[in-house]
């Protein structure tokens, strides 16, 4: 007996079975979607934060290395940056951040836009300058300092991605989240 082939040969899908398929890739993407924008802030939130702190570092042993003082100036809200120069303008107003300034610091700046769609809140932490024996961070006035000076960024997207720099009055940095982030402890 010999096989003959069926006139009714399969070439391709149904639509019954096309529609299938798009609706189950729909629940598939309805699912991930909340979970990837959540990375995606977390990961912004991080980025900034370790921003921040890579800047607070570069002052700090900038000031050392070139035994000049060095400044880091933060301005907050939704347009943050922060930057970090060598004397430049005068101790209260050293160097600014912002993209377009006529003293734009010189050693680095950070700007929103590279920390996509986070908040910066800072507490004392206007311009910080850093002596040139111990990296001590002092006030614009070339006093030391007798506060903690903190910067919180936040996520726009959600206010639980919330990571706190926090600088000691002797250079000592700390770092947490409001929930535990990869690199960033929960806050006590």
């Amino acid at each position: 007996m010999l096989f003959r082939p069926s006139s009714h040969l399969s070439r391709g899908f149904t639509l019954i079975e096309a529609m299938i398929v798009v609706v189950i890739l729909g629940i598939l993407l309805a699912i991930a979607l909340p979970s990837f924008t959540q990375m995606i802030a977390k990961k912004n939130t991080i980025s900034a934060a370790e921003a921040v702190l890579s800047a607070i570092n570069l002052a700090r042993s900038e000031a050392i290395r070139s035994n000049r003082n060095s400044y880091m100036v933060v301005d907050s809200g939704t347009a943050w940056c922060v930057g970090v120069g060598r004397t430049k303008g005068t101790p209260s107003s050293p160097c600014s951040c912002q993209p377009g300034a006529t003293t734009v610091c010189d050693l680095a700046n950070y700007t929103v836009a590279d920390g996509k769609r986070t908040t910066l809140a800072n507490t004392g932490f206007d311009a910080i300058q850093f002596d040139t024996v111990r990296g001590f961070p002092l006030s614009k006035t070339s006093t030391v300092l007798t506060s903690n000076q903190v910067i919180t960024l936040t996520s726009q997207n959600n206010s639980q991605m919330a990571i706190t720099v926090t600088l000691n009055p002797v250079g000592r940095v700390k770092s947490c989240g409001k929930t535990a982030m990869a690199g960033f402890p929960a806050c006590p």
